[in-house]
C-alpha cells in the first residue's frame, strides 16, 4: 500500500466498516488502533478517524478504559432495524409498481432468483449481494434519490446478521419466491399488492433470522460486554 492511500481519507473508514458489517471484525470483538495500523498499513490518525465516524454510526462502541469495540448484535437491534425496512420498504415497492420502467421492471424479475450452496462457501457471499442488489433495484425505481441512500445504509446493516451464516438452507428458496412476487406486482403495476408482499417478505425473513440468532446463543437485549455467543467467537 503506497503513502497516497494513507492520504485518501475515507479509505480507512470504508474497508473497517465494510470488515464490520461483513463479520470479518464478529460483533463484539474489541479493536485494537495498533493492530488496524498494521493491518491497513496507515498511521493512527485515520484508523482513529474511522473508529469515530463509525461510532456516530453506531457500527461500534467505545468502552470506557477498554478502547472501541465492534457493537454487539442482539435480537433487539435486529428488530429496530426490522421496524426501519417496516416503515419504508412496503411503501417503496408500491411506489416501484407505480414508476419503474419497462427496462427496470424485466431487471427486477430477472434479479429475484437466488441460491447458494452451502459446500460452496463463496456462493452465500453472491447471494448476499445479489439480495442486496433487489431490493435496491426497487428503490432505485422510485426516482428517489434519498430513499435509496436511506435504504442502502439500512440494508448494510440489515443483512449483517446473515454473514454470520444464522439462516438455514431453505432461506434462499423461500426468499426467491418471494422476491419473485414483489418483481411480478411491480412489474404489472399492482402498488397494493407490491406493498403487502413487501411487508410480508420483511417479516417472513425477521422471523428466520431471529430464530437463527437464539440458535447461535445471541441475547435478547445488550447485557455486558461477556455475552459473545460461541459461535461468534470461533
Amino acid at each position: 500500500m503506497d503513502a497516497k492511500t494513507e492520504l485518501r481519507p475515507d479509505f480507512v473508514y470504508n474497508i473497517l466498516k465494510k470488515e464490520i458489517l461483513e463479520c470479518i471484525f464478529q460483533p463484539d470483538e474489541r479493536l485494537v488502533e495498533k493492530a488496524l495500523c498494521e493491518r491497513y498499513s496507515v498511521s493512527r490518525t485515520p484508523v482513529r478517524e474511522a473508529l469515530n465516524r463509525l461510532e456516530l454510526e453506531g457500527l461500534v462502541v467505545a468502552r470506557p478504559h477498554a478502547g472501541f469495540r465492534v457493537t454487539p448484535l442482539t435480537i433487539e437491534s435486529f428488530r429496530h432495524h426490522s421496524e426501519l425496512r417496516h416503515c419504508l420498504e412496503p411503501e417503496i415497492a408500491a411506489k416501484a409498481a407505480e414508476k419503474a420502467s419497462s427496462q427496470e421492471r424485466l431487471e427486477l424479475i430477472r434479479e429475484a432468483e437466488l441460491s447458494f450452496d452451502h459446500q460452496r462457501p463463496e456462493t452465500y457471499r453472491e447471494y448476499m449481494v445479489r439480495n442486496r442488489e433487489f431490493h435496491l433495484g426497487l428503490a432505485k425505481a422510485t426516482r428517489n434519490p434519498r430513499l435509496l441512500a436511506i435504504m442502502s445504509g439500512i440494508l448494510d446493516q440489515h443483512q449483517q446478521p446473515a454473514f454470520l451464516g444464522v439462516i438455514g438452507k431453505s432461506s434462499s428458496q423461500t426468499s426467491s419466491a418471494e422476491h419473485s412476487e414483489i418483481a411480478q406486482a411491480v412489474a404489472e403495476g399492482r402498488s397494493h399488492d407490491a406493498r403487502r408482499l413487501m411487508s410480508e417478505h420483511i417479516s417472513s425473513g425477521e422471523i428466520r433470522i431471529i430464530r437463527g440468532l437464539r440458535m447461535a446463543g445471541f441475547p435478547e437485549f445488550e447485557q455486558g460486554s461477556d455475552l459473545l455467543p460461541k459461535t461468534a467467537a470461533s
